[in-house]
């Protein structure tokens, strides 16, 4: 009984990260607006008390369709900076957000932040859980670069948050050539400045 419990186990879980995923699907393709359950079950073709049974609630299914979604962008984040220094690695993360086509689940994480900021109480730690990674992410890429201790986490913020700035009006506009441009002014000062500690530190 309990190989077959446990068997009964995994398989729920599999199950469960399945639908996960194509609920994350979904809602990349279709916004967070008027999301339903019977929607979404619609969408991916089950039933609307399969989702509940593995869910229980539509917000207990956008809580955690929100961690995997910043876990995937953790995943990218740390990925794309993996031994790199600060201009390296974010000319790495942008080819992955913009050149690899993922700007709906993009919009789907813009959207959760639009809903934090207007209800903090939704998504408590979605801020948190945002920023933290960044500003850690981009700390070890500037000290790779020569960056000075007392500049790193003001420099973390200003780049993270210029760097997102970009991809919101990308989102917002569509407009790649405009924006991969201002990107480019960007990253022409991020290599100036690195020039810049690099030789400070010899």
């Amino acid at each position: 009984m309990a190989q077959t419990s446990d068997g009964r186990t995994t398989r729920w879980a599999q199950r469960r990260t399945e639908l996960l995923h194509a609920v994350m699907d979904c809602m990349s393709r279709e916004g967070l607006a008027d999301l339903s359950i019977r929607r979404i079950a619609r969408q991916i073709g089950v039933s609307a008390p399969t989702l509940l049974h593995h869910f229980s609630s539509k917000e207990q299914l956008f809580a955690q369709a929100l961690a995997a979604l910043q876990r995937d962008e953790i995943a990218i984040l740390t990925q794309a900076f993996a031994g790199k220094g600060i201009a390296e690695g974010l000319k790495s993360l942008w080819q992955i957000h913009v050149t690899h086509g993922n700007r709906d689940q993009l919009r789907a994480s813009s959207e959760f932040q639009a809903i934090a900021l207007r209800d903090p109480g939704r998504f408590p730690s979605y801020h948190q859980n945002v920023t933290r990674p960044w500003v850690e992410v981009l700390h070890k890429a500037l000290a790779s670069s020569g960056c000075p201790d007392d500049q790193r986490i003001a420099m973390a913020t200003l780049l993270g948050g210029a760097y997102r700035g970009l991809l919101t009006d990308l989102l917002a506009t569509g407009e790649i050539r405009r924006v991969s441009q201002g990107f480019d002014a960007l990253m022409t000062l991020v290599r100036d400045v690195e020039i810049g500690w690099r030789h400070a530190s010899h």
